[in-house]
């Protein structure tokens, strides 16, 4: 296969074509929604590459004009210049490995001092909690102790949550599809001292997996303090902790869910940790505006509906879960409630 069949904009004279709107409209489907970023629309028809900062240098990321990538290289998608150019209400940032102190200079918005967008991150890391102390609590902002180590960890019991400090550690037993990207340096940059602020809360997704068979318990629909968003978390109820089978493996998902300001939500969905990146990542996005009506073509919120649901019943034991979040700092009552508030098509 040539090169020019690949790549057409490398083709010297190549002219290519955009889709015309027209086009859509004749066969009778909508066109693809787009989500600007700085001015660049990205589609939500096609896969982006993700922009990371060259090893020499933070170089610039492509800035392609076209919309299709048809007429010359399509543009790289930038994440942080993602989140950092909406109007966001609250969101949920869903990965295996996160590096603290990269993600708070990457996302200031979200994790920088005096940030205050309510953020939950639901991660796979196996050593990283959040600091409980007095002492971390007193100024309203959270403390993340970070080093690089070599951790064994047993999966035979559920970790305890009261501990003083965030830690970040490289495993020994990293998953097959992993190991190869793992260097002993990858978190170095996240060594030492890392406070993060009050509004980010984060929640370890354990391997562990419900039967079937079991009947999902439910707390009363009054019991979370809607009000006061420093109260206890619901945390998972004890008999799912009680019943819920451990696995090997780890957390693996990488998406999140940006409610903005306006009503709407724009997912992305990745290949990428919130941790520096090291190899080629690449992302999906897409805004969807807020549902008119309750009825829906799609189910793709009903899916990601019950993907969430999943992540909360493996959430470590005191952990913040998806619905008491989206309840406490997004006006959303339930789960069932998030598959229906938005135009999922």
């Amino acid at each position: 296969m040539s090169k020019c069949a690949v790549r057409p904009w490398d083709c010297k004279g190549y002219s290519g074509r955009q889709s015309n709107t027209s086009e859509f409209a004749t066969a009778g489907v909508s066109p693809p929604t787009t989500v600007r970023v700085d001015g660049i629309p990205y589609r939500s028809d096609r896969f982006y590459l993700l922009w990371c900062a060259a090893e020499s240098g933070d170089e610039e990321p492509r800035r392609g004009k076209c919309e299709c990538g048809a007429r010359q290289s399509p543009p790289l998608l930038d994440r942080s210049r993602l989140v950092e150019s909406l109007q966001l209400r609250a969101a949920v940032l869903v990965t295996y490995t996160f590096g603290p102190k990269w993600t708070q200079r990457e996302f200031p918005s979200l994790f920088g001092e005096g940030a205050r967008v309510p953020t939950l991150v639901l991660h796979g890391h196996k050593g990283l909690s959040q600091d409980q102390s007095d002492e971390a609590s007193n100024d309203g902002r959270k403390r993340m102790t970070a080093q690089t180590s070599v951790l064994i960890h047993s999966e035979d019991e559920e970790e305890d949550t009261n501990v003083k400090n965030v830690s970040v550690k490289m495993e020994d037993e990293e998953p097959p599809e992993e190991g190869w990207r793992t260097k002993r340096g990858e978190y170095e940059e996240d060594e030492g001292d890392v406070t993060l602020p009050s509004s980010v809360h984060i929640t370890r997704v354990l391997p562990t997996w419900l039967p079937p068979s079991f009947s999902r318990p439910t707390f009363p629909s009054n019991h979370v303090n809607l009000v006061d968003e420093e109260a206890p978390h619901e945390g998972v109820h004890p008999d799912i902790v009680k019943h819920r089978l451990k696995k090997r493996g780890v957390h693996h998902a990488k998406f999140m869910i940006l409610l903005e300001k306006s009503g709407s939500v724009v997912i992305v969905v990745s290949t990428a940790n919130l941790t520096k990146p090291i190899s080629i990542e690449g992302a999906w996005l897409q805004r969807f505006e807020p549902a008119t009506t309750r009825s829906t073509r799609s189910d793709f919120g009903h899916v990601l509906a019950d993907l969430l649901q999943a992540q909360s019943d493996a959430a470590r034991s005191g952990d913040m879960m998806v619905q008491e979040f989206l309840q406490r700092f997004a006006g959303i009552q339930s789960l069932n409630d998030f598959s229906k508030r938005f135009r999922f098509q």
